[in-house]
């Protein structure tokens, strides 16, 4: 609109001249001039008075508001399709949305191009549709992406609780003026330890620690809160620091092998790691540290053992034959899953020095039936011409009895018209002498293993498997094949000394020993008489035995004379037994060697770094009188000296195990460490410089052997536990009393998972996807010109929609519903849902019940039918509903369809001291919870409902059971069922047990129902 004092019609009759404009002959002409000028200054017809159909507006009046036009406000139709040409071109002409506001819109969203807002607003703009938007960055597996967060942390020579109440304050250095923030303080073993962060030097060992707010200024306490300095009774904090190592590492390239790491179901701490030097005085406490965690490997090859040139490959023994009348098995244990086969044996001539013997052991006479049967009462279809007799193992021709007694006296009737059918003789019956009714097994030859191959290296193996050989025979037992290592027949005769004068066929006296029935003879000899072969022979008498005899041991092997007579200085011995001996030398792919170091104590009053010796031995040892004990320091040694010593180590520690009323009787581990060999049993102990002289024992053997299920078992020997091999080396690290932790990531970024893929053509750092209820193609173009960043990739996605309405109501559904009191009538009833503290079980859907008066549930029975609903709410107010799928009667539980979660990661962070049973909460982290309860707490303090008594928490690998809870505005403290092995500061984890009485849970069966 045109102000008046601007419009040209009103200044027309002062511009005309004045014989016009006073001239009545021209009053007409000055009125149309008038007009003329009054129609120019006309606004646009579609806000004037004006009823035409013209769109015209006077040339003045657009003339005079062209500034006013630049408004989409204030501007005309004919100005606004320009407006969209310039500002909006890439909208498509048919939006949803008010043209002019989303020009006014267009700057802001042109700056905010390629963000999840811009696509918001453009598909709100154009479709009045949401938009879901996704970097598909967002889900590629990234290498290491976690947040590592190593502990760093002060000891301070105070117990004053006042420390407790410093967190966001800072720790000062007198001596230092190193100043760092503290996250928090906890009270650990008498003494307090602060965790800090930002600092930004290294504080000094001894130095006194001041607390100061973040001017530096002294902070004044009392009774635990911050007070001002003229407080009674108030005080400035203020200890000594404590000299502690910072860690202890292991040197990357020697990490050792056969280490053993903590288990902590078998309750063993892992293997002892010795710290010596570095402390201010005798009286510092030192560290204490143990290897935690060791790499498993596989089996590489497999070899015999050799003694002084010797290949122990035992005797008796035969490649794996399935047609053969014997076969050689290799068996591994502790191997995870590893096989391995002979793959050759030794059939030449032995030479041992001036020894030799014939390896080829010939074994026969053994028999090939069976009486009795594996199957019990079970004949199998050789067995069918026969009954088995139950009452006494026989396998017996229809209808008759062996006629044997047996214990209870009693005869069984025999016939000796009745052919028994054995096998070695026409007819057998109860005259019959049962050893020729036999039928025997054909002789087959055995011989040393010389070689094994591997079949399969297995995995897992972290201590050396056991590896054994035996030696199968078959016979007509079709159940199993039998070992002939467990016959005790003697393995070759070994010619020590040939002699002279000897002739064949001289005897071999077979002396003691533990069994019976073996005979042999000289079989050739030289031209001088000398002995060159022998040969085990059989009985000349009735009774015959297998070569080489039965029931033999190795323990007690008898011993050889020749009696000839015109021979003389033959010495023979026997080699061993047959199916036995064999010993074998495994090699493995980087088995027990050191991953990680446990720290249960950093020490105390230390100044420089110390050693570090993972070469340790324990050894049992005896004879030592009161006051004369060996102490750390002492070197040890077997021999006539130190110098010439066969044996070296340096001692730790000393622990009695053992008590006995004489002291020299009594039985003590002494930990040595730098050793030089393993001690010899049968000879002491001495130390440089001390009067003591000790006894090793094997006396607490059995101890050694069965604690923690055995772990020590294969690493004793003779009294001695050597500890992995010896060759692991490392460090301690020591920042004038600044302690590291361990480190760990506080997510799970960059760990593989199900919600992680591979980099790919999709998934990557340019690519982008959108998913909205239209197909890319209907949108592709605008959105390519208006909003895509350059170099991206997007990705459309159809959302479908249904938009069909559903009428459902139901109709004569009847739902009865008791609570499970209804039908206990025990108030004690009750139901959980819980995996006993097991952690990889996320989720559950087994609800157990207790306290039931009757055996099982079967009761309810008729309750408890598929599709039945149980629904309860634990002492948390969460509640849980499902749909039961099927019954155990006998375990008491109901399994649902749906699953119920149970564990959450990372749900709070705390601290634990060694020795303690308790956590102080220092943060509470809602965000794995939150998809559980979906963000619903009972109260602003929501640790009370994440974590209660009777849940199961993981702190840093420690599982334990909540007693009880503290919750307090101050104080957020859980107490455990048992103490925690290390100090441990970290996010907790919590494995949830929701239970519930009788009375809150709701059982409901639909009893019929009908739906349209």
């Amino acid at each position: 609109m045109i102000a008046n004092g601007h419009k040209t019609s009103i200044l027309v009759p002062s511009q005309l001249p004045e014989f016009i404009r006073d001239n009545p002959d021209y009053e007409n002409f000055v009125l149309f001039l008038q007009a003329y000028y009054e129609w120019m200054e006309l606004p646009n017809t579609s806000n004037s008075l004006v009823t035409t159909a013209t769109t015209q507006q006077g040339v003045t009046h657009a003339s005079k508001n062209l500034l006013e036009y630049r408004d989409i406000d204030e501007t005309i139709d004919t100005f606004t399709s320009h407006f969209y040409n310039e500002f909006i071109s890439y909208f498509p002409n048919e939006i949803l949305a008010d043209k002019d506001k989303v020009i006014k819109l267009a700057k802001q969203l042109y700056q905010s191009k390629g963000t999840p807002a811009s696509f918001q607003f453009f598909f709100r703009t154009l479709y009045n549709s949401d938009v879901d938007f996704f970097y598909t960055k967002d889900a590629v597996l990234k290498a290491s992406a976690g947040k590592w967060y190593i502990s760093k942390s002060l000891k301070l020579g105070s117990s004053d609780l006042n420390f407790l109440a410093t967190n966001n304050l800072r720790a000062f250095g007198e001596t230092t003026k190193s100043i760092a923030t503290i996250e928090n303080s906890v009270l650990a073993k008498g003494k307090i330890e602060v965790f800090i962060s930002d600092i930004q030097r290294l504080f000094q060992s001894g130095e006194f620690i001041r607390i100061v707010d973040g001017n530096n200024q002294d902070v004044y306490f009392k009774d635990g809160v911050i007070v001002s300095s003229n407080t009674v009774g108030s005080t400035v904090l203020r200890a000594k620091l404590v000299g502690q190592i910072s860690q202890i590492r292991v040197t990357p390239t020697r990490r050792g092998l056969l280490y053993e790491g903590a288990n902590t179901s078998l309750g063993y701490l892992g293997d002892p790691i010795v710290v010596y030097g570095g402390l201010d005085s005798a009286d510092g406490i030192g560290v204490s540290a143990t290897i935690g965690e060791t790499t498993k490997g596989s089996i590489q090859s497999i070899s015999i053992a050799n003694a002084q040139g010797i290949l122990l490959g035992g005797f008796g023994y035969s490649q794996a034959s399935t047609t053969l009348p014997n076969t050689g098995v290799i068996n591994i244990t502790n191997a995870g899953g590893a096989a391995a086969e002979i793959g050759g044996v030794n059939t030449a001539l032995t030479f041992v020095g001036n020894s030799f013997y014939n390896p080829i052991s010939t074994i026969s006479f053994i028999p090939n039936d069976r009486i009795g049967s594996k199957t019990a009462g079970n004949p199998s279809i050789e067995e069918t011409p026969y009954l088995f007799d139950t009452a006494n193992g026989f396998i017996l021709h229809a209808g008759v009895s062996l006629g044997l007694a047996f214990a209870n006296n009693k005869i069984y009737t025999s016939n000796a018209n009745v052919n028994y059918s054995f096998a070695n003789i026409a007819i057998s019956n109860a005259t019959s002498n049962l050893a020729y009714s036999l039928s025997f097994a054909p002789a087959f030859n055995t011989y040393p293993i010389s070689s094994v191959i591997i079949t399969n290296q297995g995995g897992g193996i972290k201590t050396t498997p056991t590896i054994t050989a035996q030696s199968l025979y078959k016979s007509q037992d079709t159940v199993s094949t039998s070992d002939l290592g467990a016959l005790g027949i003697l393995g070759p005769i070994k010619i020590d000394t040939k002699g002279t004068g000897y002739v064949a066929n001289d005897k071999i006296n077979i002396i003691g020993g533990s069994g019976y029935g073996a005979f042999a003879n000289v079989i050739t000899v030289a031209a001088n008489g000398a002995i060159l072969n022998v040969a085990y022979v059989y009985s000349t008498t009735t009774v015959r035995h297998p070569l080489g005899g039965m029931g033999y041991r190795l323990d007690a092997l008898p011993t050889l004379t020749v009696t000839s007579s015109a021979g003389a200085n033959a010495v023979l011995s026997i080699t061993g037994i047959v199916g036995q001996g064999a010993v074998f030398i495994p090699t493995f792919d980087r088995v027990g060697s050191i991953t990680k170091i446990n720290i249960s104590d950093y020490g105390e009053d230390y100044i420089s770094p110390p050693n570090v010796s993972f070469k340790v031995q324990d050894v049992v040892v005896t004879n030592i009188s009161p006051g004369n004990y060996p102490v750390r320091g002492d070197v040890l040694y077997q021999g006539a000296d130190v110098n010439t010593a066969s044996y070296l180590a340096t001692a730790d520690s000393l622990s009695l195990v053992q008590n006995d009323l004489d002291p020299t009787k009594s039985l003590y581990i002494l930990r040595t460490y730098n050793y030089s060999s393993t001690p010899n049993i049968a000879r002491p102990i001495l130390a440089n410089n001390r009067t003591y002289s000790l006894n090793i024992s094997s006396g607490y053997a059995s101890t050694i052997l069965t604690q923690f299920a055995g772990i020590n078992s294969q690493r004793y020997a003779n009294g001695v536990i050597t500890y992995g091999d010896g060759t692991a080396t490392g460090f301690a690290t020591f920042l004038n009393g600044l302690t590291l932790g361990a480190g760990k990531y506080l997510d799970s970024s960059g760990q593989p998972s199900s919600f992680d893929v591979l980099q790919s053509t999709n998934y990557n750092n340019y690519t982008y996807q959108i998913t909205l209820e239209k197909e890319i193609a209907k949108y592709r173009t605008a959105l390519l010109n208006l909003l895509h960043p350059t170099g991206m990739k997007v990705i459309g996605r159809f959302a479908m929609k249904s938009n069909n309405d559903f009428d459902i109501s139901i109709s004569d559904a009847l739902q009865t519903g008791n609570t499970l009191y209804n039908f206990t009538a025990n108030v004690a009833s009750a139901a959980t849902i819980s995996s006993n503290g097991d952690f990889n079980q996320l989720s559950s859907n087994v609800v157990s019940f207790s306290s039931l008066p009757w055996s099982g549930i079967a009761n309810l029975a008729n309750i408890f039918t598929t599709n039945t609903v149980i629904s309860f709410g634990n002492q948390a107010n969460d509640s849980f509903y499902g749909i039961v799928n099927t019954v155990n009667t006998v375990a008491n539980t109901v399994t649902l369809k749906n699953n119920v979660w149970l564990s959450m990661i990372n749900v709070a962070r705390g601290s634990a001291v060694s020795g303690s049973n308790t956590i102080n909460i220092s943060n509470v982290y809602t965000s794995s919870y939150n998809l559980f309860n979906n963000g619903n707490y009972s109260s602003n303090n929501p640790i009370v409902d994440i974590i209660q008594v009777g849940d199961f928490i993981k702190l840093n690998n420690e599982v334990k059971l909540v007693t009880n809870v503290n919750y307090t505005s101050n104080n957020k403290i859980l107490t455990l069922a048992n103490n925690f092995t290390y100090s441990n500061t970290g996010n907790i984890s919590v494995n949830k047990v929701f239970t519930t009485k009788a009375a809150n849970v709701q059982i409901i069966k639909i009893t019929s129902a009908g739906y349209t």
